[in-house]
């Protein structure tokens, strides 16, 4: 974790809390408890384990003003995890910050700096957009490693946003990135977000430093995305992220996926969602040939009001991998328990994958 950013915000609110007592400061911090397992059914599987999390997440609305409004978070999060495999066991316990940013935000514009979320795009189960995240579209916790980073937005008049951003490296890969980014650089980029006609539309480009672990020459990684979603009769979009690193074997990537989603007039309404996605890649931008094809489903159906059955599958054409995970949730104020079965079939290697999960999530 980087000290500087971590002692410049420190400093920020230091020098920020006696002006916000004259206008309005307010505190308030959430407690999220949670114990989560997962027990393999093949013996050579990974080991069973369990999980216990605490997150303490305190929020602070700094100043209030017609001008200017200044607000943070800091999210502490404790972990003991523990795994069995055979007759061998191992524990860790991890005490670290998971969030921390400051937020200076106007009527038009804002600017957030700090270990932050940043996502964006439609497409939820196949991501040519998963830049900087690696959510998982079941996770009930929405659990994903932030980016320390500095993010302007700029709101128009027309309903277009504009995002600047730069993103600190620590080194290890974000999102769907393969290789990091060079330890201590920076990322940087913008997207562009407009109306077009009836459609939502988006243009993000990132640049960033890369260095090459085999022989540790560096150089960088370009990439530009369109995304676009249309609600009519269904939500219909597309994403496709175009990449282009020089010292790379394939120097050229493209990654696109077509999606939608709709919810059916069955029973308490069941909701679908389909997306079906693309990888081409190659040495020179006007021979791409197609290196993937998967496809993947999404669906939930309430069985009332309390209790939700969730099931998603994934397959690769190419590599024959198949997934499929289904949870069945129970959703009250604060507590939410679920129980969770996952199998992976890859046909070419023979292997498979049975999973039981069970997680149980308090908040206060």
């Amino acid at each position: 974790m980087n000290n500087t950013i971590k002692l410049l915000i420190s400093s920020a609110i230091i020098l920020l809390l006696p002006l916000s007592l004259l206008h309005g400061f307010e505190l308030d911090s959430i407690n999220r408890f949670s114990i989560n397992t997962m027990l393999p059914l093949e013996e050579t599987s990974d080991g069973s384990s369990v999980q216990f999390d605490w997150l303490l997440s305190v929020n602070a609305n700094l100043m209030q003003s017609k001008v200017l409004s200044l607000d943070a978070e800091a999210v502490h999060s404790s972990r003991l995890s523990s795994v069995w495999q055979q007759d061998d066991s191992d524990q860790d316990l991890q005490n670290d910050l998971y969030r921390y940013w400051l937020r200076a935000s106007t009527a038009r514009t804002e600017l957030r700096v700090g270990l932050q979320r940043i996502n964006f795009g439609s497409a939820r189960l196949i991501r040519p957009l998963q830049w900087f995240d690696k959510l998982d579209p079941l996770d009930l916790l929405e659990h994903t490693e932030g980016a320390k980073a500095g993010l302007a937005k700029a709101y128009f008049p027309n309903n277009s946003t504009l995002w600047l951003w730069a993103i600190l490296s620590d080194g290890k890969p974000k999102g769907n990135e393969w290789i990091g980014s060079t330890k201590d650089k920076l990322d940087y980029g913008l997207r562009y977000e407009f109306p077009l006609w009836s459609a939502e539309t988006g243009l993000s480009l990132n640049h960033r430093p890369i260095t090459l672990a085999a022989t540790g020459k560096r150089t960088t990684e370009s990439r530009l995305a369109l995304d676009i979603r249309y609600d009519t009769f269904a939500g219909l979009w597309l994403e496709s992220s175009a990449n282009y690193a020089p010292e790379l074997d394939s120097r050229w990537s493209l990654q696109s996926v077509i999606g939608a989603d709709y919810t059916l007039g069955l029973g308490n309404g069941l909701y679908v969602l389909a997306e079906s996605g693309i990888k081409h890649s190659s040495d020179e931008l006007s021979s791409l040939h197609s290196t993937e094809l998967s496809s993947s489903v999404m669906m939930n159906y309430p069985l009332g009001l309390l209790d939700t059955i969730h099931y998603l599958a994934f397959a690769n054409w190419d590599t024959h991998l198949q997934t499929h995970a289904l949870v069945l949730r129970r959703s009250y104020d604060k507590l939410a328990i679920e129980l969770r079965a996952s199998y992976q079939n890859n046909s070419d290697s023979g292997k498979e994958k049975t999973f039981l999960g069970a997680l149980i999530n308090y908040t206060i």
